[in-house]
């Protein structure tokens, strides 16, 4: 094989990680707007490609309320959340995205990247609604099942 072959080899392999990664990228900006459109965050800012916040390891900015900033890296591997991870600690929230996520687990994958699922609370309270709750179940009930849309 020519050292032509091998170059162009590698650019399709280079261009095939990078619309894997844009099509993950687009996949989580779709279950942040249904997010935002189900009350759960407040908004989301994603900044340029060519920007500095992106070569920081941020494809995201997430508001889950309009005073709270969480940046979040997304990645269409588990080595390269590895990668992540190493490069960047703890600190960037990373969600990798698999292809057969339904657009609902996307959403809630993204939730729990970003360390405010409450589904884990939903299920306990749902499994334990047909026995009797002490009182800070019922609270915890109450404030959870409320529609965000409800004002008080």
């Amino acid at each position: 094989m020519s050292w032509q072959r091998v170059g162009d080899s590698l650019s399709l392999a280079e261009r095939d990680i990078r619309d894997k990664g844009e099509d993950s990228e687009v996949r989580v900006e779709e279950a942040l707007r249904s997010l935002i459109q189900r009350g759960e965050i407040f908004n989301y800012y994603r900044p340029p490609r060519d920007g500095e916040y992106y070569k920081n390891g941020w494809d995201f900015l997430v508001f889950p309320d309009d005073d709270w900033i969480i940046p979040l890296q997304v990645k269409s591997s588990d080595y390269g959340k590895q990668e992540h991870t190493n490069k960047y600690g703890l600190r960037i929230p990373c969600v990798v995205v698999k292809g057969y996520y339904s657009p609902r687990e996307m959403e809630e994958i993204v939730l729990v990247a970003l360390g405010i699922s409450n589904k884990g609370l939903r299920e306990i309270l749902e499994a334990t609604e047909h026995h009797q709750l002490d009182t800070l179940g019922e609270a915890l009930r109450e404030v959870l099942t409320q529609d965000p849309n409800d004002a008080d």
